[in-house]
């Protein structure tokens, strides 16, 4: 039976992940024998964003309870996560052809998903990083731009438009610098039209379901005739992880 394991993780990008547990597929316990995870980002990722980890492993035909811990591998020896007590292999019928999928786990915490969300924001912000990834070839996700060297790098990336989800005050505590969001929101308006970009704003509450609601369906039709017109859109709120995707 082949089982997928997943987690996420903060662990520097030298490290490595694996799954270890008791059975002889997962060595026994023994770091030295583990399955070691491939990431999704690698060295590619800043040091404020998570890393998707995984590895297919070939179990008994009868998994249920196998206990097991996700380890990290550095050159200083292994990191047991501290969770509290084993993991407990547990199939709820979720599939992939053959494939049997686990919960993506969090690597070493029991945060939630905004804890989680809210450790990645708070690292960005703090070192000045902008994250951004592609989704497809029209369009990015990610945060907000803090620096005209941040807009310099999506023009960079070839994209045209930008669609930002801020409110007010967020524009204002999450700005451009140097430029005066601090004090007018619509001020980096005139660096996106210096640089020949489009700027569709649609100011949106945070964590508010809501807001969303009534965001969707006009930026929907306004994503998708941009789309038909060739630009290719950078798509940001504060984080990029809640407003920004729910409008793509």
């Amino acid at each position: 039976m082949l089982v997928r394991f997943s987690c996420t993780s903060f662990a520097p990008v030298t490290s490595r992940l694996a799954v270890v547990g008791g059975c002889p597929e997962l060595g026994d316990w023994s770091p030295d024998h583990a399955k070691v995870m491939a990431c999704r980002l690698g060295h590619g990722r800043l040091q404020s964003e998570p890393d998707f980890h995984w590895v297919d492993v070939e179990l008994p035909s009868s998994p249920q309870g196998i206990e097991y811990k996700f380890i990290e591998l550095h050159c200083n020896g292994v990191h047991w996560e501290e969770t509290g007590g084993n993991r407990h292999l547990h199939l709820d019928g979720e599939k992939a052809g053959e494939l049997h999928l686990l919960p993506v786990e969090k690597f070493g915490t029991a945060a939630s998903e905004s804890d989680h969300t809210a450790s990645f924001y708070s690292g960005v912000k703090q070192r000045g990083e902008i994250s951004v990834r592609r989704v497809t070839s029209q369009i990015f996700i990610g945060s907000c731009p803090r620096s005209t060297q941040h807009i310099d790098y999506l023009k960079s990336l070839g994209i045209t438009c930008i669609a930002n989800f801020q409110s007010v005050e967020d524009c204002k505590r999450n700005c451009v610098a140097g430029i005066g969001m601090e004090g007018n929101a619509e001020a980096v308006r005139g660096e996106y039209d210096r640089r020949g970009m489009l700027y569709v704003w649609t100011p949106t509450a945070d964590m508010c379901s809501d807001g969303r609601t009534r965001m969707l369906p006009q930026t929907s039709h306004t994503f998708a005739c941009l789309l038909r017109e060739g630009h290719v859109i950078y798509s940001h709120c504060n984080a990029g992880v809640g407003r920004s995707v729910s409008a793509v």
